[in-house]
């Protein structure tokens, strides 16, 4: 039941954090990093070049990251992972995989 509580708060916190974020970057980066879609599929989805996605996708990544890095329930999940660390930060999502 604690987990349970603890997964919800994070999701919700995540919802929160990503509704910060302007509607363009936050419809890329949830594509990109929630359904899990391909960057071509999200510049496809989106209507826009792929350069244009992986522009906004790094413009979305490094304003959530800034932000869950501040929120009090984020925080030691962006450091403790292995996604956001800072000697990754700035990163597309380019490196393959989801």
């Amino acid at each position: 039941m604690a987990a349970d509580k603890e997964v919800r708060g994070a999701l919700e916190a995540t919802y929160a954090v990503l509704g910060e974020l302007p509607a363009d970057e936050r419809i890329a980066f949830a594509l990109r990093f929630i359904e899990g879609m391909e960057l071509t599929e999200v510049a496809a989805s989106c209507g826009v070049s792929l350069a244009t996605i992986k522009r906004r996708i790094g413009r979305a990544e490094g304003r959530f990251v800034e932000k869950a890095r501040r929120h009090p329930i984020l925080a030691g999940r962006v450091e403790g992972g292995t996604r956001w660390t800072a000697s990754r930060q700035g990163s597309t999502g380019n490196s393959g995989g989801t």
